[in-house]
């Protein structure tokens, strides 16, 4: 018998026979046994240079047996290894005493559980402040939101903060704008992750090509400068996105307004204090250093790095 199913189980027993008489064999059971179906709920886990505690939970059907492979010796498993039953995992990961970030795999019945853990230099001081990694994991790239080492970033470029202390990240090479609150939460806050572009629009809809520097004004409007787009894009307070000035399919270095206007793509954004209502003007650096600067509030250009009217 070849392919047997759950079906073919029974008793069986062969005849053979001739002219003269034909003789039975005894009687064979067959017990088919159900296939295993094993699956975990979870196959990775982030953690930061401190380490800390981790569980899983295994499912196992048809009473399938299971054992858990560990051959790291910064993981210790705190509950039992092995089961032929639905189960939980229990685990301690040790602190990472080395600078580098380090990875493991659990194996459970050809499955793989992977652990990553940050490395001690996460953290540091010059001996007047402590520096701790609020978000995001060293050597570990993507575009994940969650909290703290759980999130994932491609290139983070500059950063700013709103007035509440929410941190604004350019993730460059995700083409989108990240935000993080106080408490090391990562979310989307503007782009498509993995989706470079230039339309306006929703934050969520909108596209934007290698964001770079960041800037708040007065009015909570965000300002974008874009190294793939030669432009300045706006994030108004309710999540629409404009663009301020440039073209996103011409760069050079030409006064205008809007998009008539022209840049390289080296923009920086600074908060200007000369206008009638404090706001934002930029500062476009070519290959000689030097280009023009503009402000939003007004119609005042300046030349970099002395002011003109």
């Amino acid at each position: 018998m070849n392919n047997i199913q759950a079906g073919d189980a029974g008793a069986y027993y062969v005849v053979v026979g001739n002219a003269v008489g034909a003789v039975a064999s005894t009687v064979a059971n067959l017990t088919v046994q159900p296939a295993c179906n094993i699956s975990l709920s979870a196959n990775t886990a982030a953690f930061g240079a401190t380490g800390g505690n981790g569980s899983f939970s295994i499912s196992s059907t048809n009473g399938c047996s299971w054992n858990v492979v560990n051959s790291s010796a910064w993981i210790t498993l705190t509950s039992p290894g092995s089961g032929s039953s639905n189960g939980i995992i229990n685990y301690t990961v040790a602190a990472n005493p080395s600078t580098a970030a380090r990875a493991a795999t659990l194996v459970i019945a050809g499955l793989n559980y992977s652990i990553v853990q940050a490395g001690a230099g996460n953290g540091s001081t010059n001996g007047i402040y402590t520096f701790t990694t609020l978000a995001g994991m060293v050597g570990a790239t993507g575009s994940v939101d969650g909290v703290g080492s759980a999130a994932r970033f491609n290139h983070p470029r500059y950063v700013t903060l709103d007035s509440a202390d929410n941190v604004y990240v350019s993730d460059a090479f995700n083409h989108t704008i990240r935000k993080i609150t106080p408490d090391g939460t990562v979310s989307t806050f503007a782009g498509q992750a993995g989706i470079d572009g230039s339309q306006d629009g929703a934050a969520g809809s909108a596209l934007f090509k290698y964001p770079s520097d960041l800037v708040f004004d007065k009015q909570g409007n965000l300002y974008v400068a874009e190294e793939g787009n030669t432009t300045v894009r706006k994030i108004a307070p309710d999540g629409t996105v404009s663009t301020l000035a440039g073209s996103a399919t011409a760069g050079g270095i030409t006064d205008g307004i809007g998009s008539a206007a022209r840049f390289s793509p080296k923009i920086s954004l600074k908060k200007s204090q000369r206008c009638s209502r404090p706001n934002v003007y930029w500062v476009e650096m070519n290959a000689k250093h030097t280009a023009a600067t503009g402000t939003v509030c007004n119609s005042e250009l300046f030349e970099f790095p002395a002011v003109k009217k």
